[in-house]
């Protein structure tokens, strides 16, 4: 069977490839005891990755662009000594994303925001659509006790941050 690529998918393919050959080569340099060597090409594999990224974000979603980042980041996090624990996410926010209803259609279905509410008069632009009336409900409903915070939060700054 003859594989078929455009020429997008060949750079990607050739450069997935060149990205794979660092990573193998640092892997040896650890085998040899060349740790300096390995480090160098550990980050280098993990830079280029990330520049193939920058350079091409359509390739977020190919499988063996995935593949590629899951073994350089693992790599990167292995020779690091870096624990998935000190990956976490941490803080309020990712608390309340956890507690967000998994349908968040449940939400919105039976709340009508109040007829006076001008969303188009903030200081900074606020997109409003279906997805942030959502959250707006959500914490309005179910936790006022953080737009109570954010609140006060914005009250303490000075007046030419304020709307």
């Amino acid at each position: 069977m003859e594989l078929q690529l455009d020429s997008f998918e060949r750079d990607m393919m050739l450069h997935i490839a060149n990205i794979y050959g660092t990573h193998v080569q640092a892997l040896k340099e650890q085998v040899n005891k060349e740790p300096v060597e390995a480090e160098r090409l550990i980050n280098e594999s993990l830079a280029a990755s990330q520049d193939l990224l920058v350079e091409y974000p359509e390739i977020r979603s190919n499988t063996r662009f995935a593949q590629l980042s899951r073994a350089v980041v693992g790599e990167y996090r292995n020779f690091y000594g870096i624990s998935e624990e000190e990956d976490q996410a941490q803080g309020e926010i990712f608390a309340i994303q956890e507690d967000f209803p998994e349908n968040e259609n449940t939400l919105a279905e039976d709340f009508n925001f109040p007829k006076d509410t001008e969303t188009s008069k903030t200081t900074l632009p606020l997109l409003q659509n279906a997805q942030v009336n959502r959250h707006l409900v959500y914490y309005t409903l179910r936790r006022p006790d953080v737009i109570e915070k954010w609140r006060r939060d914005i009250s303490k700054r000075p007046k030419n941050f304020q709307n």
